[in-house]
């Protein structure tokens, strides 16, 4: 079971905001998780130096949203840029039990939560699609970034469909997020 760190999160916070935590998840969490994942081309965390270039809220709602964040990693002198979306469970990290979902353990104040991978997450998916429904556009003012959700034509008529077909579970998606805060 590979070793985790347990990043310090002040409220109100923002991880490119966060100098030393943001030096510890780029020099010794997010290597590991990379090496860890299929999807990443290097095996050797030693070999992944990744350097976080920006981060956003994934959408408007709730203290405990989802957020991307953008890094950058250089391999054989060819630099890519990732992206991964995360979001803090408030359950205390389980040291024992793997995940492999897991980034880190987070701390804020005496609250306790684990740092998580939410890219298959169906919450996180939902949430993607009730965003692109509704073409949200979310601002993050201290970086002066902005994300904006463009559906095309053809998602926009199924997402009627499915929504005349079935009215009640559109709803579903904004209360299963709010109720995991």
């Amino acid at each position: 079971m590979p070793e985790f760190e347990t990043l310090v999160v002040p409220v109100n916070s923002t991880w490119v905001s966060l100098a030393r935590t943001r030096g510890v998840f780029e020099r010794d969490v997010l290597p590991g998780h990379l090496a860890r994942n299929r999807w990443y081309p290097e095996r050797s965390a030693k070999a992944i130096q990744p350097r976080l270039v920006s981060a956003i809220p994934f959408c408007d709602i709730g203290d405990n949203r989802p957020w991307l964040a953008f890094f950058e990693t250089t391999q054989r002198g060819v630099t890519s840029r990732y992206v991964l979306p995360m979001r803090i469970e408030w359950v205390r990290f389980d040291r024992e039990r793997y995940n492999p979902r897991a980034f880190a353990a987070v701390r804020q104040g005496a609250r306790e939560g684990t740092l998580l991978d939410v890219a298959t997450d169906q919450i996180f998916i939902a949430l993607l699609l009730r965003n692109l429904r509704e073409a949200l556009v979310v601002e993050e003012d201290e970086q002066g970034l902005r994300l904006e959700f463009k559906p095309t034509s053809r998602f926009l008529r199924r997402a009627d469909q499915a929504a005349r077909a079935n009215p009640r579970r559109r709803n579903r998606t904004v209360q299963q997020h709010r109720a995991r805060r």
